[in-house]
């Protein structure tokens, strides 16, 4: 995103706070970023409603983490059902074997 496209951005999101009269400290866009809104901290030119950080625009990385973790999760459970379903055929054959022992009688 370029520079003149995020302080649209910001300008758009400050104006629409500043009509609600609301300006909380974090706000979550549709692209994942936060803005985070402090005290004339850092003056933009053109905004004349509040001051904006800009130089605390960042993208969460805990999102990332999560993927991962689903990722270990489904494979843990891809591989207990193999063991399930290989036991349970291990468990077959030995009944099937025990049944056909039984079944045999000698002449």
């Amino acid at each position: 995103m370029s520079v003149v496209r995020a302080y649209d951005l910001v300008h758009r999101i400050t104006e629409t706070l500043v009509k609600e009269a609301a300006l909380p400290t974090m706000i979550h866009t549709t692209g994942g970023l936060q803005l985070i809104y402090t005290d004339h901290t850092q003056h933009v030119p053109g905004f004349n409603e509040c001051d904006v950080d800009l130089t605390r625009i960042r993208v969460p990385k805990k999102q990332k983490k999560k993927k991962k973790k689903k990722k270990k999760e489904k494979e843990k459970k891809k591989k207990e059902k193999k063991k399930k379903k290989k036991k349970k055929k291990e468990h077959e054959e030995e009944e099937k074997n025990t049944l056909a022992c039984a079944r045999w009688k000698p002449k």
